[in-house]
């Protein structure tokens, strides 16, 4: 079984930047719904729980000017954000060793609180001022952001911890905590595969699931928490309108209708539709959901909930979808698939994915259709705006309600933000993109020309420093037919053609990540 280090954001204490957890994403939500949000470019953002920063840190890159405030009880991971903001020139992080119970009424009001994977690794104590905070310390329009993990998933979840914890106990140091806990996971892996049986299934997806989870959360941070608590999606409403907070929405807003599901359950699920948290309930049933990403805002809100084909066209939109020379009216998602004969539609399917992961204004989006087939008909604008529509309500295409500082197109100039490049120089194997995402570099010579890419270097500057590995032998070259004990003299006109397309190809795959900055 493969109990490897994996990353992951289902645990305590991951420390990982997390997209459906930005400003951005939030006040999308908010204006869906007929909110008027708080404006991104200089809101104030308060993290509670915010570890070593890599996700606050994320979001100050996002946004210099808004002011950022992150919260966490250890002293050692406080300083680590610290010294990160000020390595990092982010002039308006603040981070502070404080324990959520002691924070006092003048802390301050935030246009967006944020607590991801919190709630449920408290006591029932601090979960309650959490709630408090929330409608405190949150502006009037403001939006805060909790993630919790969720029955029914959590009670398989939490069986396993339950059965990890009896079994390791006598095992007191770490070392043999995990030696012991793998050999459990190994045997009830290979015990449950290929099986008929539901229950068993069940057990062999979270135990793989656990298996791709980093070891040391599991066997260290997972099972020694003190709590673990999760709860129904019905309860924690309940709880937060007992704090004067209403549900505005899922971070990851498809999760919220039904279109995920087969014809069949769908139509069943409108039994539910006059109720949204029935609905949303029954959906956590049906998935077997184990966590949830809840946006709140505060009781007096104003929800429109009515969304049509037309709610996206005041948007920036993304996707990756993909099409093939074989069959170019199927387009492939992570998420699912669509299919479209609409000259239109494809046009604009294809421009989202040759620029992806940049979101596209709508209106620019309208252009290019019109430069493609010419003026659109009443007709045609009806099956762009409902096909775009769908495919953001399976998850399919993203939407934004302000742009992300991030190119596709390639300038004269590249430049890679300052925190992903300090990472870089730190020797860490994931970096922070513009999508507030941790995304892996693994290839020594992309890591080692992220230093150059500040903006001050033109791509010649960059092909020649390129040229100059290749004679150094920092960098080698295989040549077809050549055999590999002699050494090739290579020209300084052929060196230039390989440093050329070499930085060309970083360029495009940092690009395609998220990392070049606008």
């Amino acid at each position: 079984m493969p109990v490897n280090s994996l990353q992951s954001a289902d645990l305590p204490n991951t420390c990982q930047p997390l997209p459906f957890a930005t400003p951005h994403r939030l006040a999308t939500v908010a204006t869906l719904f007929g909110l008027t949000p708080p404006p991104l470019e200089q809101a104030k953002i308060l993290e509670l729980g915010c570890c070593e920063g890599d996700h606050l840190l994320g979001i100050a890159q996002l946004l210099p000017q808004a002011t950022c405030v992150g919260v966490d009880l250890s002293s050692l991971a406080v300083a680590k954000a610290q010294a990160t903001a000020k390595a990092v020139g982010l002039h308006k992080v603040s981070v502070h060793c404080l324990n959520l119970l002691e924070i006092e009424p003048d802390f301050g009001t935030f246009d967006y609180i944020i607590a991801h994977n919190l709630f449920s690794w408290v006591s029932p104590q601090v979960q309650e001022k959490l709630l408090e905070l929330c409608h405190r310390h949150l502006a009037t329009n403001g939006i805060a952001y909790l993630s919790y993990h969720t029955q029914p998933g959590g009670l398989m979840r939490g069986a396993l911890r339950e059965l990890l914890q009896y079994y390791t106990a006598s095992s007191p140091e770490f070392e043999q905590k995990q030696t012991q806990g793998k050999a459990i996971l190994n045997a009830l892996y290979y015990a449950t595969q290929n099986t008929e049986d539901a229950y068993t299934r069940l057990l062999h997806e979270e135990i793989t699931t656990l298996g791709k989870l980093p070891a040391h959360f599991v066997f260290q941070d997972w099972l020694s928490a003190p709590h673990y608590q999760p709860i129904y999606f019905h309860q924690f409403i309940d709880r937060a309108r007992q704090h004067s907070l209403t549900y505005l929405g899922d971070a990851f807003l498809p999760t919220m209708l039904p279109g995920h599901f087969p014809d069949k359950v769908a139509q069943q699920l409108t039994l539910f539709q006059t109720d949204l948290i029935y609905q949303e309930q029954a959906m956590d049933l049906l998935r077997n959901r184990t966590t949830r990403h809840s946006l709140l805002v505060h009781q007096h809100s104003s929800l429109n909930r009515e969304l049509s084909s037309n709610s996206l066209t005041a948007f920036y939109l993304a996707s990756s979808l993909q099409t093939s020379a074989e069959h170019p009216t199927q387009y492939q998602h992570p998420f699912g698939s669509l299919t479209t004969q609409e000259p239109v539609v494809q046009a604009i399917l294809n421009h989202l994915a040759q620029h992806w992961p940049q979101p596209v204004a709508y209106s620019k989006l309208l252009e290019i259709a019109v430069a493609h087939a010419g003026p659109l008909s009443e007709d045609t604008l009806r099956i762009l705006n409902n096909t775009l529509f769908i495919a953001y309500t399976k998850g399919l295409i993203e939407a934004y309600s302000h742009p992300l500082p991030m190119i596709t197109d390639l300038t004269d100039y590249p430049r890679v933000s300052r925190l992903a490049r300090w990472q870089a120089r730190q020797g860490k194997a994931r970096l922070t993109n513009l999508r507030c995402e941790s995304v892996p570099i693994t290839d020594q010579i992309v890591l080692e020309l992220l230093p150059y890419l500040d903006g001050q270097h033109r791509q010649t500057d960059l092909i020649a420093l390129l040229q100059t590995w290749f004679k150094a032998g920092k960098l080698t070259v295989e040549i077809q037919d050549h055999p590999a004990s002699q050494v090739a003299e290579l020209t300084d006109s052929q060196l230039q053609e390989l440093g050329t397309n070499l930085l060309k190809t970083i360029l495009h795959s940092l690009a395609q990540v998220g990392l070049l900055d606008a």
